[in-house]
Formats: structure tokens, sequence, C-alpha cells
């Protein structure tokens, strides 16, 4: 493969999950945000690759994986699942900044009122 065909998949695959600037959020940040996901009702462990289709399976895997070679690690993410309000994958989801958040989160219904998401909805 080409190197330059490589870095632009990973750079792809690293915007789709963080956004343009494909930063992760400080470990601080995202250990609080794990914390607060570990003890929500919200946060169910749901049959995930057998809910999506094909090409957004293949890519949430990636980006796990991504994830795993970035070396993205909270306490507790074995615990971390889905958020049953807005079907994220809260082990992905904890790292991104808040603009990749408002990027992508549409509607607060539903959002228990100590979810962490809904501090991100404020510009």
């Amino acid at each position: 493969m080409n190197p330059l065909s490589a870095a632009l998949r990973f750079w792809k695959l690293r915007s789709s999950w963080l956004g343009d600037g494909g930063q992760p959020v400080p470990q601080t940040v995202a250990n609080t945000r794990a914390s607060i996901c570990l003890t929500c009702p919200k946060n169910q462990l749901m049959p995930l690759w057998e809910n999506l289709t094909t090409p957004v399976a293949n890519t949430l895997r990636k980006q796990i994986q991504l994830k795993a070679q970035m070396q993205l690690v909270v306490p507790g993410e074995d615990g971390l699942h889905s958020c049953k309000v807005c079907g994220c994958v809260n082990s992905l989801a904890v790292w991104c900044p808040d603009q990749r958040i408002r990027e992508t989160l549409h509607e607060l219904d539903g959002y228990p009122p100590h979810c962490w998401k809904l501090a991100c909805k404020a510009p």
C-alpha cells in the first residue's frame, strides 16, 4: 500500500471519530466522562454489531482499533458499553472533543441530567 494512501486513510478514520482536529480530549476529561457513564443506567450492553449496517460496524471496529493503537484507555473501560439514548459507543465517545459532540448530537431528549454530553451541547 502506498504510504500516502495509508496516511490519508488513517486521517479520515481519526477525523470521523474525533472531528477535524483529530485530537482526543485530555486523559483527565476522558476519565471524568467515563466515570459518569459507568454509573449511568443508560450505559447498556447492547448487541452493537448486530444492529448496525456493515459499513458502520466496520468503521466502529476500525475506530476501536485506532483507539487501542493510540493507547487511549480509561479506568473501568470494560464497563463502558453503548448509550441507550444516542447509541454512542461510550469507550469512543468519552475521548471526543466538545465540538465533535456538538456536531453529532442533535436531540437532547432522553439524556439524564447528569450526562456530560449535555454540557458539550452549549457552545
